[in-house]
């Protein structure tokens, strides 16, 4: 009875996301453009918020949320006068890395970025 009831609690229980928490290195490309900078990212329950920082560009605020191993999150970003907004799709590869995609969405363009936790 007691595994039973046990394993009814793990089953019910949500699965907690992961910590996103702490400054990441990011090393990417969108169409042949690098992407290269940090994100100082703060995790409060799902939610994401923080200040991302690219090679040459000024601080942009970042948010967005964390579900189990995969983050979203986004920022703006000033390109020769033209403001994008850049949303980072990834997932933990390992505590101190994410991989995934980065869409710029109004320009109908993706490319890829990794990030490595200081």
């Amino acid at each position: 009875m007691k595994t039973v009831f046990l394993l009814t609690l793990l089953v019910a229980a949500p699965l907690a996301a992961a910590d996103f928490s702490g400054t990441w290195t990011l090393d990417g490309d969108v169409a042949g453009n690098p992407v290269k900078g940090s994100c100082a990212l703060k995790q409060d329950g799902a939610k994401i918020s923080g200040v991302c920082k690219l090679e040459g560009k000024a601080d942009a605020e970042a948010k967005g949320e964390a579900t189990q191993d995969k983050v979203v999150f986004q920022h703006e970003v000033e390109h020769n006068g033209t403001i994008y907004v850049l949303e980072y799709v990834g997932k933990k590869a390992s505590d101190t890395e994410l991989k995934g995609d980065i869409n710029v969405r109004s320009e109908g363009v993706t490319g890829y970025f990794t990030a490595k936790k200081n």
